[in-house]
Formats: C-alpha cells, structure tokens, sequence
C-alpha cells in the first residue's frame, strides 16, 4: 500500500471518527462490503444487488414509486398508475406487476442513477460519498 493511500485512509478514519486500525483490516482483506463503527462500506455493484433484493421483497413499495418512472417500466400509461395510487391497496399489485415484467433490475438501475445510493441505502440521513481504498471503489454511508 502506497503512502498516499495510508493516507487517505488516516484522514478518512479521522473524519468519520473510526478506527484507524480496524479500517485498515478491512481495506487489506479487500471486503468487498464491511460495516465500522456506525457506517457502511460497499461495492457500487453489491449497491445494486442490496437494492434489488430489498426491493424484491417488498412489492409495496415499489408500488409508491412516482407514476412518471413507473410508466417506463410498466404496460400502463402514466394516467392508468396514477389513477391505480389513488387507492393505496393497488401499490403492491403495481409492485407485482414491476416484478413480473422482468424491469426490476434495469428500474433499480435508474432509481440509483437519479437518487443515488444514499435515498435507498443511506439509512441515517440519505447521504452517501464514495472512495476508493487499495484499488477498490467504496460508497459508503452512515447507518
């Protein structure tokens, strides 16, 4: 590990008030996620997968999404959903339907490039920043 990167992990364990020797383990092991302290560190592509399987589980919510991004992935024009959330007993058929169209992946895909990481992950404040540490690009998040 190059100095710069002790570094920045120093400095990163500082500013998050964690500790320096436990964040340095997790970095050398090269986890691909790990929890420290009160924050989160993750892979973009163990991100998605997070998100994905939360969603998957909960068809509900997916139903709640805006009308205007479910149209997207749905066989319903925007007038049809909207109308549908108007009862809130139709969010989890909406969410079934998003579920059996095969669009979950490529929905929560957009979801995470308009909102990013932090709104679905980030369950402390919805903020999320990303580094890298020994070659691998982090998000991470307080939890």
């Amino acid at each position: 590990m190059k100095y710069s990167e002790i570094k920045e992990i120093i400095n990163l364990a500082n500013q998050l008030d964690i500790d320096k020797t436990e964040l340095f383990n997790y970095v050398n092991k090269q986890d691909e996620s790990f929890e420290l302290d009160n924050y989160k560190f993750i892979t973009e592509q163990e991100s998605l997968k997070e998100v994905i399987n939360m969603h998957e589980g909960d068809p509900y919510i997916l139903g709640c999404f805006n009308a205007s991004f479910l149209c997207d992935y749905l066989p319903l024009d925007y007038d049809d959903i909207k109308t549908m959330q108007e009862n809130e007993s139709n969010f989890e058929i909406l969410g079934k339907l998003v579920l059996n169209s095969g669009e979950l992946e490529n929905m929560m895909e957009e979801y995470i490039r308009l909102d990013g990481y932090g709104h679905a992950l980030g369950s402390y404040d919805h903020s999320y920043d990303e580094i890298t540490l020994n070659n691998i690009d982090y998000i991470y998040m307080r939890i």
